[in-house]
């Protein structure tokens, strides 16, 4: 059997080498560089109007990611008896120059003094530019290992 010329042989290993070069080219992963970190919103200075229950606001704050924003409000117990409600906190903000509320709902259940936090995602992800008013109203009582009614539909 006869050898194959080296002519043969060099084409060969440079069509080879061309396409290792061509897929490694457009199949490697693109690098963006280093990832960024979420945008975050804080402030502690927002109006807190909480005629029901008696509330100190410590803190409102946020996570803005890709898809989503998380929002919490830290709050702590300012009753002598403590702090136990269902209740309806409503955020009052500024989003690029216009003005948007969102609505958390939670329980609060905490001695005095303590703190408490109520939160939830937020889709799709809105910048804040400022909290201007926090305000919580009491939806319900709360009393630790009563039964809960189940809701009719």
């Amino acid at each position: 059997m006869p050898r194959p010329s080296r002519t043969v042989t060099v084409v060969v290993g440079l069509i080879v080498i061309t396409a290792l070069v061509v897929t490694w080219r457009f199949c490697r992963s693109v690098d963006d560089g280093p990832a960024q970190p979420p945008e975050g919103f804080s402030t502690d200075r927002a109006i807190l109007d909480s005629p029901d229950i008696d509330l100190e606001l410590i803190e409102v704050r946020g996570t803005v990611n890709p898809g989503y924003t998380d929002w919490a409000c830290i709050f702590a117990c300012s009753e002598e008896r403590g702090c136990r409600a269902e209740t309806r906190v409503r955020i009052s903000f500024v989003s690029n120059g216009d003005d948007d509320t969102l609505t958390l709902v939670g329980r609060l259940d905490a001695g005095h003094g303590e703190k408490m936090r109520v939160g939830r995602m937020q889709r799709p992800p809105v910048a804040v530019d400022r909290i201007k008013k926090v305000t919580v109203e009491v939806t319900a009582p709360y009393t630790p290992d009563a039964p809960r009614p189940t809701p009719m539909q």
